[in-house]
């Protein structure tokens, strides 16, 4: 994520979004992968208790190595997609956490406490559970994604600074 100088405060807001929705989006990618993964388990599972006895070559199970490697592959996309959502929620909720309690509640419940279907909050409900009115949580909002623009810089720069130099 890279917010430019140039960008005015709703392109900011874009970009910024962006970023918080990250946690998100890997969050509906493991449960994606997850479901998947359990899928190709119970098709494995059924695939070799199948038995035809009576028929021709009856008995035997038949070669599931294929499954095996859909499934070993699903499993790396699932470690690697756990660790891109623990990573998003570390770097998100750090830099929450540098605003002040109001703005840590609505980002919180907006972007990382997601319901349990994974849809998002919208402000009348973050209002109800704060005990805000909507058009207030929607002002703090604003204000604080405007507050994150130099908190993620700087979040980025430190990372980038430890990165060895080539030489």
């Amino acid at each position: 994520m890279e917010i430019h100088e140039s960008f005015d405060y709703k392109q900011q807001n874009i970009v910024i979004k962006d970023w918080l929705w990250r946690y998100r989006r890997a969050k509906l990618e493991v449960r994606r992968l997850e479901g998947e993964y359990a899928e190709l388990v119970s098709v494995q599972e059924s695939a070799g208790a199948v038995s035809y006895d009576g028929m021709p070559g009856g008995g035997k199970i038949s070669d599931m190595s294929d499954l095996i490697i859909v499934r070993d592959r699903i499993l790396t996309k699932l470690v690697s997609a756990k660790a891109r959502m623990a990573a998003a929620y570390v770097e998100i909720s750090n830099a929450i956490a540098e605003l002040d309690n109001v703005e840590q509640q609505i980002l919180s419940l907006r972007y990382i406490q997601l319901k349990e279907d994974y849809k998002v909050r919208d402000m009348d409900e973050i209002g109800a559970l704060i005990v805000y009115s909507p058009s207030f949580v929607k002002k703090k909002h604003g204000e604080a994604l405007q507050k994150l623009v130099p908190i993620i810089a700087r979040q980025q720069k430190s990372v980038y600074e430890n990165v060895p130099k080539c030489p």
